[in-house]
């Protein structure tokens, strides 16, 4: 996963699917932003790596991800998390 991080780069954050609500009475949509993250975006003095979110993944690494756990631990032949149980 090489497109994941908690600080995206100026390049990720021109990718980024922004947030958008409809404006009042259905009218243009009008960008939003996502209330449990501190922005900006990149800002390494303020932001906080957050379970509840805040890591960014481009779709390449989710899929790799979500292959690597449907194999249990293991992507293209190479095994990333134990087998062992805790």
């Amino acid at each position: 996963m090489k497109d994941t991080t908690f600080w995206p780069s100026s390049n990720q954050l021109n990718r980024i699917a922004k947030s958008y609500e409809s404006g009042a009475a259905g009218g243009n949509l009008r960008e939003v932003p996502i209330s449990q993250l501190t922005y900006p975006l990149d800002d390494r003095q303020h932001r906080f790596p957050i379970p509840a979110g805040g890591l960014f993944s481009m779709a390449d690494d989710v899929a790799r991800f979500c292959q690597m756990m449907a194999n249990n631990g293991v992507f293209r032949g190479k095994r990333y998390l134990s087998e062992e149980v805790g």
